[in-house]
């Protein structure tokens, strides 16, 4: 905002006067301890001078807005979507990020359509944000859908070993829902990887929207999906006067302010939650004699103003404004309800894909739910990376969760890994499903056509016959004075000639 407003946001008032107000940003480190976080939080807002928190931690979310909003301050959470927090209707609390109980609702519609049956749930229970997306948010999806779970649950600090043999311990999962740090979600997974644990979708909350988590797992992160993410460096979302699009001006501005390469969701959602805050600080006084503050901001904020519509606390209008605000950003477009979620926010479930990118290959995510923001279709079930390598006589199921195929009687397959079997030539059969190789019929007999499957529809060839007048045996050659039709007939005496029976 200071490269677009450099001398201060500005504030217009009823009597044609801009004021110009300055922000300054304080960036407190609660060092992801709970007590911590609630003394500078109770601090800031009390005797630190502090009038709007912005939050960027999920974990400690509830208890920030009772702390905020008691206060008669402004609460912004970044990225949390607690459906907790906002059942509370604590005036001045608002999110940018869609709340929980939606991160999910399109990806269970692509598993009841993909005929999905099993799913496993994997809950960090002492996390109230990652236990209530999985057990709330997750679990109402399932429902709806018709959908049969398990669930998983951890505390911080768990053996993630001990987390991966209870999923490889179900017996069918169809797919896998980790609401988990990005870290315990990069962790598991490669434990998973070396149990060679089929899975025909893996969703992590947190992860395949960062780059580092991607380049981390390699190969391994192609297919996993996420629903969380409105926001990421790849992604192009709206584009707003400040940043642009996602993928150039805000990337390119937050690199250099922040000193780190790319931007998180979490970064581009308190960002966000700014440029939200900015707004309605702007429009909030436009029915309002500003005079009597002296351009002061403490004064329009806890002054008695004079304002047409008789609202006259400075706050109260802030936080009124917010409530009616619509605004486009980079991340996305903002509008809150009466709860203070953004309504606006649509949760896209990104897929990572291995693409080129600058002459490198690197697995990137791209969006592909909902279908109208899709950038790439969605890969459901994923390719089976354990499927095994189907022996002689079966082929590969074209399902390669679901066993090899038996080649049928009539055909064989002799090498390994194929995808088709192959029809037995004439004068050869296979009565035996999952052959390797046809038999060849007895002695002076044929088959009608390929792919015989009977040895019985081995016949005598013309010219020859069998004492068993029977189709499976080996055949003779005529007798003299004889002929021989083939197939299952008897020799016929020539003109002249008579047969004497036995």
């Amino acid at each position: 905002m200071n490269s677009l407003y450099p001398s201060g946001l500005p504030i217009k008032d009823n009597q044609g006067h801009t004021y110009n107000v300055q922000i300054a940003l304080t960036i407190q480190d609660d060092t992801s301890n709970s007590s911590v976080h609630s003394a500078l939080v109770t601090n800031m807002v009390t005797s630190g001078g502090v009038d709007f928190v912005l939050n960027a931690n999920p974990s400690f979310a509830v208890n920030e807005a009772q702390i905020v909003s008691s206060a008669n301050k402004i609460n912004i959470h970044a990225v949390t979507g607690n459906p907790n927090v906002f059942a509370l209707q604590l005036p001045g609390v608002y999110t940018v990020a869609p709340t929980a109980d939606t991160y999910v609702t399109n990806l269970f519609q692509e598993y009841r359509i993909n005929s999905f049956k099993e799913l496993v749930f994997v809950e960090r229970s002492d996390n109230d944000e990652l236990y209530q997306a999985c057990h709330q948010a997750a679990i109402l999806s399932a429902k709806a859908n018709l959908l049969s779970y398990v669930e998983v649950k951890y505390t911080a600090g768990a053996n993630m070993t001990a987390v991966a043999m209870s999923i490889n311990s179900t017996t069918t999962v169809d797919a896998l829902v980790g609401c988990m740090t990005s870290e315990e979600a990069l962790t598991l997974y490669k434990i998973l990887d070396n149990f060679r644990k089929p899975i025909k979708s893996l969703y992590f909350l947190n992860g395949p929207g960062n780059s580092t988590w991607t380049a981390q797992l390699g190969g391994l992160s192609e297919y996993v999906t996420s629903g969380l993410a409105i926001w990421t460096s790849t992604l192009t979302n709206a584009q707003d006067e400040l940043f642009g699009t996602t993928t150039t001006a805000y990337t390119t501005a937050f690199s250099t302010w922040a000193g780190v390469t790319t931007p998180t969701d979490h970064n581009a959602g308190a960002s966000a939650a700014g440029y939200a805050l900015y707004y309605a600080i702007m429009n909030a006084f436009s029915l309002c004699d500003l005079s009597n503050t002296g351009g002061s901001a403490y004064q329009m904020l806890y002054g008695t103003l004079n304002c047409s519509d008789n609202q006259n606390n400075g706050m109260k209008r802030v936080i009124s404004t917010l409530q009616l605000e619509s605004v486009t950003t980079f991340f996305g477009n903002i509008a809150f309800n009466k709860n203070g979620e953004n309504y606006d926010a649509v949760p896209e479930v990104i897929q990572v894909f291995t693409v080129t990118q600058d002459l490198k290959v690197v697995n990137a995510p791209a969006v592909v739910l909902p279908s109208s923001k899709a950038q790439q279709t969605i890969t459901i079930p994923q390719p089976n990376r354990y499927a095994p390598v189907c022996p002689a006589g079966t082929i590969q199921n074209p399902n390669d969760y679901n066993p090899c195929i038996p080649c049928p009687t009539g055909y064989y397959q002799s090498s390994v890994g194929q995808t088709a079997c192959q029809i037995c030539a004439n004068d050869y059969y296979a009565n035996e499903t999952g052959s390797s190789a046809c038999y060849a019929c007895p002695a002076n007999t044929i088959t009608l056509n390929k792919g015989t499957a009977n040895p019985d529809d081995c016949l005598c060839q013309v010219g020859y016959y069998n004492e068993e007048k029977s189709g499976g045996y080996a055949c003779q050659a005529c007798p003299n004075a004889a002929n021989c039709n083939g197939g299952t007939s008897w020799p016929s005496p020539q003109a002249g000639w008579y047969a004497q029976k036995a």
